[in-house]
């Protein structure tokens, strides 16, 4: 989604969309933590 919005919405906003971009694969690698919802219902 990010890669279309960058190529056809906004092609002039690289640096927000490549921040918002590494923020997601961060989540992605290391996961939501303490604070994530799944530990909050009780799923881990």
């Amino acid at each position: 989604m990010t890669v279309v919005i960058q190529v056809f919405v906004y092609p002039d906003a690289w640096p927000t969309h490549l921040s918002w971009a590494a923020l997601m694969l961060l989540l992605i690698r290391s996961g939501g933590g303490a604070l994530s919802l799944d530990r909050a219902v009780g799923l881990r």
